[in-house]
């Protein structure tokens, strides 16, 4: 009777030791080194998916602030001229700068998402 319960033991303890052996493999595949868990195998999985988001995130929001910044050294320029053409008196430079500045409009709308 002990060989047969030394037999159920020494299984029980080949096969938590093989899930345990893959449960690891499975978490350096994840996480991409070899290394315990922080806060858990699930948990570092999922860091390491919130941490990719936040980056995607993060540089998207960082294009549009470029994008932005592009549109509002755009309207400045287009602020000058108005302000040049309107000192020397020319309506057709008005009307084309007029035309632009539409457009910069047009740009924030659509960022803001105001049709």
């Amino acid at each position: 009777m002990a060989d047969k319960e030394a037999a159920i033991a020494a299984r029980f303890k080949e096969e938590h030791q093989a899930a345990c052996h893959l449960v690891a493999q499975m978490h350096a595949a994840a996480v991409g080194e070899v290394a315990g868990p922080n806060r858990g195998v699930v948990e570092d999985v999922e860091d390491l998916r919130l941490r990719a988001e936040w980056k995607a995130r993060a540089e998207k929001a960082e294009a549009a602030l470029k994008a932005g910044r592009v549109e509002a050294a755009r309207m400045w320029r287009l602020l000058e001229r108005l302000d040049d053409q309107c000192d020397e008196g020319g309506a057709g430079a008005i009307q084309a700068i007029h035309i632009e500045l539409h457009a910069v409009l047009a740009f924030r709308d659509a960022a803001r998402g105001v049709e």
